[in-house]
């Protein structure tokens, strides 16, 4: 049996590094002016690069993995800021994912035609059931539903807006990027994405100050899916 090419991307090094670090019989290689990374993992096979931040950076990569390396998933592993009553270390996993800075209508009536109303990207069933499996004992909370992803960092100021107008869990920069591409390509994907800030704590001090807890137990949850 063939196994799946799972591609794995993390905005920025520190979000993704210590795991690439991990990989056996791993080999470097550029394409489109980034590193990119092949090895095993738990006995997957993995390619795994950084992609830069916001959503054009990652939409371009997924792109690019898609059609040189015929990846079979895609995994965006990171951080993100709370919008539901999420604390500092929770976790939340993409069940959908959508553009916060796009009005809707532009993707019903335009391409690629989306159906939904608030224009969502459906994250792969197969590998959400995968990481509840994966998770089902993890110490820390992890959650499942709505990510939404914008072209700026999302503070108290902004809130309101995008809690009225799509109501996700969490925002990010980059996620919906990725779907995007994974969409139109019909590529299974999934987002693991652990908070850095929230309602209480908000603004890029408290972002700094959280990052390093946040992206481990992003990068522990990824193992762990990659383990079962």
């Amino acid at each position: 049996m063939i196994k799946p090419l799972i591609a794995v991307l993390g905005p920025n090094p520190e979000e993704l590094m210590d795991f690439i670090d991990l990989l056996e019989d791993r080999t470097e290689e550029r394409q489109i002016g980034l590193s990119v990374y092949r090895g095993r993992y738990a006995g997957q096979d993995i390619v795994a690069l950084i992609s830069g931040i916001c959503k054009v950076n990652p939409a371009i990569v997924t792109q690019m993995l898609i059609d040189r390396y015929r990846i079979d998933q895609m995994i965006v592993c990171g951080v993100a800021g709370a919008i539901a009553d999420y604390e500092i270390g929770d976790t939340i996993i993409s069940t959908e994912v959508c553009h916060h800075d796009v009005t809707p209508r532009f993707l019903q009536e335009g391409y690629p035609f989306m159906e939904t109303a608030e224009s969502c990207f459906m994250a792969d069933p197969g590998m959400i059931a995968t990481m509840k499996q994966a998770a089902k004992d993890f110490p820390y909370r992890v959650d499942y539903g709505r990510i939404a992803s914008g072209e700026y960092f999302v503070d108290q100021a902004g809130r309101e807006q995008i809690i009225r107008d799509f109501n996700p869990l969490a925002v990010d920069m980059e996620t919906a990027g990725v779907a995007h591409a994974c969409h139109v390509n019909q590529l299974p994907f999934l987002a693991i994405r652990t908070i850095t800030d929230n309602e209480k704590q908000s603004g890029l001090a408290v972002f700094r100050d959280n990052f390093e807890l946040a992206r481990t137990r992003a990068m522990a949850l990824l193992r762990r899916y990659l383990e079962v």
